[in-house]
């Protein structure tokens, strides 16, 4: 590559590289190209002179970095094609727009391994990603002569990207998909990737996601977070081929309302099963391409977070944050996390407690004195079915039956002979009440009172 400048800036006493070079040198295994938009012809692919994507392509090798900055680039009239395992894109939230042409693609053929991030692809072709892995990518599709947003095949990861057809297009060479996922026999046992994806077809036919086995293939798609949706068609179709093959659409925590697929040999997860959401995406402003959620969208915090979730969203912005102020850092659905804007609301007040009736028990309810009698009586609440008994010293001994738990039984206070001679002669006596209860092969229980009974003398 030449003689490599490293230049540095001293911060507070410590040496770090400066923004230009920071990925060169996270690098470490190779060498990175410079690109700029507005670079002349046979630079070269410094930091102080960027070329052009082809020449850059043209001396990264494996394990090279090819490092793209913000701006508009035309790609040239065939596209460019990435054959070796190197990281190429621009910077998140500081992404490189590629204008694409009707055969002016980003391909990867599945000879290479590479990570395509923090690109802007807009016009008449899209991406085909035949190997390697694709973060923060949004396609802006408007093809005419079919293809599709973005195509994926076996053994490829597609995370916090955008793919959004939006040409009407029902000719000959077939319609577009947002995101189509086709493979033959090859890569049996390499699943394809799916996190934070929002896949939308606002075309006159085209489904969300489109996914087809063929030749024998075993095509699985491990998808979690995404968003599909199509106006006019499917959001997701799965279909198999002739050769015994086979398409397994495995998606979970995900918004799409519509399936098409065939139980015997392609599956779909269904919607509103495993955390899916059977519910129409909300977004900000869908027809301008602003797939942001909106305020209030189920998606928001409807996500999962695991060991494939990317960290940032399609914006550079951290992938997990709460939905509220004070709320839990919870992946979103789709390529943007929406950031909290208010505070989360007070948590409902804990129900009441169940009511539960008061258990009776063995209790003295009410004293009742006849000053005219010189008596009374005494009503009493028994725990269950028994014998109430009454007794004391100067009155007599009374007994009543109890039927239920909780029955109210009334007891009369009858004083003896010498007790009424002596309310008689000085209008009050002094006696002691003794409540005995009896329940049926139980223990008796006791209740004891002092009670002054009066007589009104004449």
């Amino acid at each position: 590559m030449g003689d490599r400048v490293v230049r540095l800036v001293l911060v507070a006493g410590v040496c770090v590289a400066a923004p230009a070079l920071m990925p060169a040198l996270s690098a470490a295994a190779g060498d990175t190209f410079y690109v700029s938009p507005t670079a002349d012809p046979g630079s070269t692919c410094q930091p102080e002179d960027p070329c052009k994507i082809p020449e850059a392509l043209s001396k990264a090798g494996d394990g090279d970095s090819v490092s793209l900055a913000a701006g508009e680039y035309t790609l040239p009239l065939g596209g460019i094609t990435i054959e070796q395992d190197i990281d190429f894109g621009g910077q998140p939230g500081a992404p490189a727009t590629l204008e694409t042409g009707k055969s002016g693609k980003v391909h990867v053929p599945d000879i290479a391994d590479p990570k395509l991030h923090d690109l802007v692809l807009e016009g008449e072709s899209g991406l085909e990603l035949g190997s390697g892995t694709a973060e923060r990518i949004y396609v802006s599709f408007v093809g005419a002569l079919g293809g599709n947003a973005c195509q994926l095949d076996k053994g490829t990861t597609l995370k916090d990207s955008v793919c959004w057809t939006q040409e009407v297009n029902e000719e000959e060479e077939g319609v577009s998909h947002a995101l189509s996922i086709e493979s033959g026999g090859e890569n049996q046992d390499e699943p394809v990737v799916l996190r934070n994806v929002t896949a939308i077809a606002s075309n006159a036919a085209g489904d969300g996601i489109f996914a087809s086995g063929a030749s024998g293939a075993k095509l699985n798609i491990d998808a979690a977070n995404v968003i599909a949706h199509s106006a006019n068609a499917t959001d997701i179709f799965a279909e198999s081929g002739e050769g015994l093959a086979e398409t397994h659409v495995n998606i979970s925590h995900s918004s799409f309302t519509t399936v098409v697929d065939h139980p015997s040999t392609s599956t779909v997860t269904p919607p509103g099963a495993n955390g899916n959401l059977a519910a129409v995406p909300s977004f900000v402003d869908p027809a301008a391409g602003d797939f942001h959620l909106a305020a209030g969208s189920p998606g928001i915090d409807g996500g999962i977070a695991d060991g494939l979730v990317g960290a940032l969203d399609l914006d550079g912005a951290p992938r997990a944050q709460p939905g509220c102020f004070g709320g839990a850092a919870i992946p979103d659905m789709g390529a943007y996390e929406r950031s909290a804007t208010e505070a989360c609301p007070p948590p409902p007040p804990p129900p009441p407690p169940p009511f539960e009736p008061r258990k009776p028990v063995f209790r003295i309810i009410k004293l009742n004195l006849n000053k005219r009698a010189g008596g009374g009586s005494l009503q009493v609440e028994v725990p269950s079915g028994g014998t109430l008994s009454l007794t004391g010293s100067g009155i007599k001994l009374v007994r009543r039956r109890a039927a239920s738990p909780g029955d109210l039984i009334t007891l009369p206070i009858q004083p003896w002979a010498i007790t009424r001679v002596r309310l008689k002669n000085t209008g009050k006596s002094r006696v002691r009440l003794v409540l005995f209860f009896q329940p049926p092969g139980g223990a008796p229980e006791q209740l004891a009172m002092a009670v002054l009974l009066r007589k009104n003398r004449r």
